[in-house]
């Protein structure tokens, strides 16, 4: 299986998407993430759940494949249209419908991160496919040195694309709600998740080596690691699979925010071997609280219903008052949360 996804992975990253050739520009540092007042959009009756998703991940540009978002301008905390009042609701709810006004913010990537392009080098494209070679070299040689024990060795690959999945939903959280630029070790990460959010056609633009070689640096922390701890073969392959894991969770992440991917992209998201558009699409759209996990979206479903991200937030706010970025964009979850808290700290 994982070689199945990785070749494929590989393969349409390559081969299967060429991106627009385009003048990156620099964004202006704003707000995270792009919020759109409830006021300004139509009333509920209006747009259907899928149309709703549709407009979190933008609008078809008749001239490339990219999605561009809606709406320009970002909401400054706390949102004053945030939350409808009963009179506007029902003034909302007997006007009728007005036609969809869309218009792309550009047709050019923005960049966020200083020192940041769309344009892949030779060193990234040797970064990424010397640790694909040399993580696939790690497992075949796992694999050789202990084939006294099969079964252990093929429960180890699901089990961290498993972990890989549910990794990459706590750690987009956390870089999504937390830090900066400024942020010690994660700062470049942090500034461009949150970047992300305001300028989310921007993946789309990278070429397969341009979007993944930094992860490709963890990898190679890991691999280096379980080597100089001459770990268990059973336990190199498990953590040289979720190392490639998040590789593939960023590619897939890119072909989440496309409207036409290669056909065997499709596929794949169709299966649920990729992340699919719609469950995405559901992270861009208010209140920017959930869908968190980027490989296959397996675990958005319990951590959402299960409220573990709104519990840790919570602890959060407790022990150091940093609020996340989700309250910061929705008065109604914040107001829910410390009223929690208060409530708690009453009993």
């Amino acid at each position: 299986m994982l070689l199945c996804l990785l070749v494929a992975t590989t393969s349409v990253g390559v081969l299967g998407f060429v991106p627009p050739s385009v003048t990156p520009t620099r964004a202006k540092q704003g707000m995270w993430p792009l919020s759109v007042p409830r006021a300004s959009r139509q009333p509920a009756t209006s747009a259907s759940p899928s149309s709703v998703v549709e407009d979190a991940l933008g609008v078809v540009n008749g001239e490339s494949n990219i999605r561009y978002t809606d709406y320009v301008e970002t909401a400054s905390f706390p949102p004053e249209s945030s939350v409808l009042s009963t009179a506007e609701v029902s003034e909302e709810s007997a006007a009728p419908a007005a036609p969809k006004r869309r218009r792309p913010l550009s047709k050019d990537p923005q960049l966020i991160v200083e020192g940041d392009s769309t344009q892949v080098t030779p060193y990234q494209q040797l970064v990424t496919y010397g640790t694909l070679a040399l993580a696939l070299a790690a497992i075949a040689q796992a694999l050789v040195s202990d084939a006294s024990n099969p079964a252990l060795m093929s429960l180890m690959v699901p089990f961290a694309l498993l972990f890989g999945d549910l990794f990459s939903g706590v750690f987009h959280w956390a870089v999504d709600n937390y830090g900066n630029k400024n942020t010690p070790v994660f700062g470049s990460v942090i500034e461009g998740f949150q970047g992300h959010h305001k300028y989310p056609w921007t993946i789309t633009y990278r070429p397969f080596a341009n979007n993944v070689y930094k992860i490709c640096y963890g990898v190679l922390l890991i691999m280096a690691t379980t080597f100089i701890l001459q770990a268990p073969p059973a336990v190199r392959v498990f953590m040289t699979v979720f190392g490639l894991s998040q590789v593939m969770a960023q590619e897939f992440h890119k072909y989440s925010h496309m409207t036409k991917p290669p056909i065997i992209v499709q596929r794949l998201q169709g299966m649920g071997l990729m992340l699919p558009r719609k469950e995405h699409g559901l992270h861009h759209s208010e209140p920017f609280e959930g869908h968190y996990s980027i490989l296959f979206g397996w675990f958005n479903p319990l951590l959402d219903h299960s409220q573990v991200f709104r519990l840790m937030e919570r602890a959060i706010y407790k022990w150091n008052g940093h609020m996340p970025n989700s309250w910061k964009l929705d008065e109604r979850l914040r107001q829910e949360q410390v009223d929690m808290i208060e409530g708690s700290q009453r009993t």
